[in-house]
């Protein structure tokens, strides 16, 4: 009976603290935002990949290659546009959900808007455009691409700090 009691305080402690954690990272970050789950990305996950514009990169279970980049100027704010080559490694469909990719500006990080033509990624290469409207003008230093919330993620730098 003494070693019950003993499990069941050793279960109740690792209840209470799964909840602490999974109530601190809602708080911090939400279930969407990639960028505040740096903390779990540096203790479960490898560093993100270094990317270029024209070089293939890996993110889970995507193969990305940035093939352009461009911002338009739409008053005090511009309409960014990154071309990409995707391509599945899994022979399940995944998605390249626009909430999850970012550009990092001088002083903020923006998330996309749109993933044209549509998130999902099936098997086989397929050309999609990753829209951002609203970007303040002018900044621009790296593009992070991601598949899921905590996977690694690929920086594809702009211009050199």
């Amino acid at each position: 009976m003494r070693y019950l009691k003993v499990v069941l305080v050793l279960v109740f402690l690792a209840v209470v603290g799964v909840g602490a954690v999974a109530g601190f990272a809602l708080a911090e970050g939400g279930t969407t935002d990639a960028t505040k789950w740096e903390w779990a990305r540096g203790i479960f996950l490898k560093e993100r990949s270094p990317g270029a514009i024209g070089k293939p990169g890996a993110d889970a279970d995507l193969r990305l290659t940035v093939t352009d980049f461009s911002c338009t100027p739409r008053g005090v704010s511009e309409t960014c546009i990154a071309k990409v080559d995707v391509r599945s490694a899994s022979e399940d469909e995944t998605e390249l959900k626009a909430d999850l990719q970012y550009l990092h500006l001088d002083d903020i990080v923006v998330a996309a808007t749109e993933v044209t033509p549509s998130e999902k990624v099936a098997s086989g290469d397929q050309e999609k455009e990753i829209v951002w409207r609203e970007v303040p003008s002018g900044g621009v230093r790296q593009i992070e691409l991601h598949e899921g919330l905590l996977s690694g993620g690929i920086l594809i730098k702009l211009r050199s700090e």
